[in-house]
């Protein structure tokens, strides 16, 4: 009996599931955005709970569509958006909507760096070091991790930081910027993984449940439609099956690979080259581990090859943009279905994705969009081919090819830079001349000439890489040469320059001059500083470095160099065009050269420096000249110094005067604020004393009721009391610098103005997570934060701002720490912006102000604090920025 109703109940749900496929419906379902490997990013629906929706939603016969929405808004998207059918992993704490079975399992963990030797045992250990944890975390784990770390008033709440994207924290613990990070370790091993992350880490269980989601519904009856898909796949393996795919990290080669192909795609849909599309594409598609590729330009499918059933496959999905100028506009979509199968074999980026000399039949414009898109994701290293390069004859210190085969010198350093960061093989050809470097290159011969310059005439015929290395041009003379500032001076007056014949130097000559010169041709650079020992010819141009080496390694004694030219020579290399795939490698290659590595081989080929030659006549004139402005500077300092020295004292007595009215003026402001403070003890001691007034009246005053009053009334004055020592060691003037931390000053200050604010309902917003020191006046600081933010107060009232905000935030830069403090009461006009530090200079005479309070907020800050205080205007109001000197201590 039990076995035929058994029977029936599988056939009932068969037949049922059955029916469902026939309505093939669509299910509108929310989701959050990037929370790697359970869900990419805005672009791609992918990841653990978008793959197992579907698949489950397939098996019953429904489609899904994907919502993205933040975890503030998922939360209240089943109740706002009625086109939502259902939310993917939110809590179940609400008992108007229906929840799935168990969907998803995070398990959360303290992990911190194993090296650190950090003990975590509960929660409250966390107190004791700085940790981060994904945005809003405090409301998800726990009542006592509220009670310490919620960001309004939780007990320890600056050691927590609140994230913003999970990539983003895990890089910052990576990092070092905080000690711990608490996340689930799914996502935690993900992102190791990403980021080949090879260090060890403690992972601290203080959280002793695993937090399980379900799929949140509208309708009863869509969840136990969903729930039969669900349990079919956690049945049939394939649940796990698509969690081991993800924790496998193969899945991000498979992402690289739609990704790259998106990219690609993006420019031939935007300019409707769907047939070089096609054939491109089917480069693209020779793994047996890609069953289909699809893309559409939004209206109808461009592209559509399918090996096989798509049954045994799952898929990738991604929106194409193309960037038009400043404009990103969505052009199409692609689908990638791959296999179910996590062997070894599969999904490996070199098979996925063709080298660049498979894509040679391509044209050149192709090509060129390719090698971009290779460059940009970091695929270059796939070309295998060996790059001939043609090397001209001894042209030290930047090449050469020694007789035991060696390539040698400066350019033969790049080479070898080149070659190292993009695992590129190159092979070199000794060439006779510079002519026939570039008959090889045209004849393909030679792939390319490491350096020259890209002239328009060379880049009509072939390729040139962005230059990478500037060279100085110089000329030098016979030492009995008189003093020349200029080689145009020599040219024109019909002397005899040399060049080497056909170089860099020459060709730049030419152009500059055209037939206005007659330069003398030679064939090395050894020869032409021979010419100019000799006295054959007055000058010799050439690359700086060229210069240098050649008259060190040949001693010419006799031989300067006289000047420099205005233009220097940038070096590229260049292409023929057949090598376009090429381009972009060795541009990012050159891209990545650092100006030490840079420096390294600069010093390596020149050691030597040159003194130049000078026309002394002139340096005596100099000279000379320097010694009577001396001399004069001598005579007005003396009688400029009894004038200092009056008007120092004056300005000192002026100071005493300004720092006493400064004193007065805050003294008052002191005196309001303890009143304002005093108003509420007050007005509950004179309540308690009517009360007690009243019981004597009406016979009803018992011992009770006495030592109420007396517990309480003593409260009250206890509170006053307090109120004065805390105003009193504000103002208390300090004579020796201490360390202080900002924080703490910035609060103390603003429990000061708390009431007052409050009455006036505005809003001071305390960035206050991170604790920052600074060495100075502690009490003169806070003073200077009173004077701001009680004129911004007073800015706020005075413009009738309805929401009256003052925010401010603490940063730290290598010696500094920076507080800004903005209001938003709209700024201080532009023609007083630049008088507000000036003294007895006020916008509120009317209202008693002194125009000392900023004044003296500067004399602080910098005299005093040896610090800087500046203030700009922002679209909101004034922002006034505070650097003090920061402390390590």
């Amino acid at each position: 009996m039990n076995k035929l109703f058994l029977i029936l109940f599988v056939f009932t749900i068969s037949l049922f599931a059955h029916n469902i496929k026939e309505e093939n419906k669509t299910v509108n379902i929310a989701f959050g955005f990037d929370k790697q490997p359970f869900i990419f990013g805005k672009d791609m629906l992918k990841g653990i709970e978008p793959d197992l929706l579907k698949e489950a939603f397939e098996y019953v016969g429904y489609k899904i569509n994907a919502v993205r929405m933040t975890k503030n808004d998922l939360e209240k998207a089943l109740i706002e958006n009625p086109t939502i059918d259902a939310v993917s992993t939110i809590s179940a704490n609400n008992h108007e909507f229906y929840y799935s079975d168990d969907f998803t399992v995070y398990e959360n963990y303290a992990i911190t760096r194993k090296i650190d030797n950090i003990k975590i045992d509960s929660i409250d250990d966390l107190q004791k070091i700085n940790f981060i944890s994904w945005k809003n975390s405090f409301n998800d784990l726990g009542k006592r991790f509220y009670e310490l770390f919620n960001p309004i008033d939780g007990i320890s709440k600056n050691f927590y930081h609140d994230g913003k994207i999970q990539s983003e924290d895990v890089k910052k613990f990576f990092s070092k910027e905080v000690d711990a990070i608490l996340i689930d370790k799914t996502i935690f091993n993900w992102y190791k993984n990403l980021y080949k992350n090879n260090n060890e880490y403690e992972f601290h269980k203080i959280f002793p449940n695993k937090k399980v989601y379900p799929v949140t519904f509208k309708s009863k009856e869509l969840r136990d439609i969903f729930n039969i898909g669900l349990r079919h796949i956690k049945q049939t393996g394939r649940y796990q099956e698509i969690i081991d795919f993800y924790q496998t990290q193969k899945v991000i080669k498979l992402k690289t690979y739609v990704d790259v192909l998106a990219d690609i795609s993006s420019k031939y849909l935007y300019l409707n080259e769907y047939d070089e599309l096609k054939n491109i594409i089917k480069y693209y598609f020779n793994d047996d581990s890609i069953v289909s590729i699809q893309i559409n330009n939004l209206n109808k499918d461009i592209v559509n090859i399918t090996k096989k059933d798509l049954s045994n496959s799952s898929y990738f999905k991604k929106n194409i943009f193309y960037k038009n100028t400043d404009n990103l506009m969505m052009v199409g979509t692609i689908k990638v279905y791959y296999v179910n199968d996590i062997g070894k074999d599969r999904y490996k980026l070199d098979k996925l994705i063709p080298s660049l000399e498979k894509l040679e039949k391509l044209n050149q414009n192709d090509l060129e969009i390719i090698s971009n898109m290779y460059s940009k994701y970091n695929l270059l290293k796939f070309y295998k081919k060996t790059i001939k390069t043609c090397v001209g004859p001894n042209w030290l210190p930047f090449e050469k090819i020694t007789q035991d085969g060696d390539y040698i010198g400066i350019i033969a350093q790049y080479n070898k830079l080149i070659a190292k960061k993009t695992d590129l093989k190159f092979e070199y050809k000794y060439m006779d001349s510079i002519q026939q470097s570039y008959e090889y290159l045209k004849n393909n011969k030679c792939d390319i000439i490491m350096a020259d310059i890209a002239t328009s005439e060379i880049k009509k015929e072939f390729l040139a890489t962005k230059p990478y290395y500037i060279a100085q041009r110089a000329f030098v003379t016979h030492k009995d040469t008189p003093w020349v500032s200029d080689l145009s001076f020599l040219l024109k007056h019909n002397k005899k320059v040399g060049v080497v014949k056909d170089s860099p130097a020459s060709k730049i000559l030419k152009k500059l001059y055209k037939d206005k010169i007659d330069l003398i041709p030679f064939v090395d650079t050894k020869s032409g500083l021979k010419a100019v020992s000799s006295k054959e010819i007055i000058a010799f141009v050439n690359i700086m470095p060229t210069l240098a080496y050649t008259i060190q390694e040949n001693l010419f004694t006799d031989i300067k160099i006289a000047g420099y030219l205005e233009q220097d020579i940038p070096l590229s290399i260049i292409l023929n065009k057949k090598n376009i795939q090429i381009l972009p490698i060795l541009n990012k290659a050159i891209d990545d050269i650092s100006q030490e590595e840079k420096a390294n081989i600069f010093n390596k080929w020149i050691r030597v420096s040159f003194e130049e030659k000078v026309n002394y006549f002139y340096l005596q004139i100099a000279v000379l000249i320097i010694i009577l402005i001396i001399l004069i500077a001598i005579y007005i300092n003396r009688l400029l110094k009894k004038r200092i020295q009056i008007e120092v004292q004056k300005n000192q007595e002026q100071q005493k005067l300004i720092l006493q009215q400064s004193r007065l003026a805050q003294m008052g402001e002191m005196i309001s604020m303890i009143a304002h403070q005093w108003r509420q003890p007050l007005n509950s001691l004179s309540v308690l004393n009517q009360s007690i007034v009243l019981k004597y009246k009406r016979n009803k005053l018992t011992d009770e009721l006495i030592d109420y009053f007396n517990e309480n009334s003593k409260k009250q004055i206890q509170n006053m009391s307090k109120t004065i020592d805390d105003f009193r060691d504000f103002f208390k003037p300090e004579k020796e610098k201490t360390i202080f931390c900002v924080n703490d000053v910035i609060s103390s200050t603003l429990e000061m103005v708390e009431p007052i604010f409050i009455k006036d309902n505005i809003n001071i917003i305390f960035d206050n997570n991170k604790k920052y020191n600074s060495i100075g006046f502690p009490n003169e600081v806070g003073q200077v934060f009173l004077n701001i933010v009680n004129n911004a107060k007073d800015a706020l009232i005075e413009n009738n701002i309805d929401i009256k905000n003052i925010q401010i935030e603490i940063l730290k830069d290598k010696e500094n720490v920076i507080i800004t403090i903005q209001d938003n009461a709209g700024g201080i006009p532009d023609d007083i912006i630049d008088k507000i530090f000036d003294p007895y200079f006020s916008t509120k005479l009317e209202k008693d102000g002194t125009g000392l309070g900023l004044y003296m907020s500067k004399m602080i800050i910098e005299d005093h604090c040896n610090g800087k205080i500046t203030v700009t205007n922002t679209k909101e109001g004034a922002m006034f920025k505070v650097a003090l000197k920061a402390s390590n201590e």
